[in-house]
């Protein structure tokens, strides 16, 4: 992903918002169930990393 989030560094802001949206969405629905919480934190600290 962090390769990926590079690539669209220079692009308009509303083409990486709207990429960056359907990752985020898309993470979090395959990750997002009970007893995950852990690892959901872990991903926000890596997202925030970016």
């Amino acid at each position: 992903m962090r390769e990926t989030a590079r690539l669209h560094r220079h692009s308009p802001t509303d083409v990486a918002g709207k990429w960056l949206k359907r990752v985020l969405n898309g993470l979090l629905n395959v990750h997002a169930m009970s007893g995950n919480l852990a690892h959901l934190q872990v991903f926000r600290q890596e997202v925030g990393k970016l």
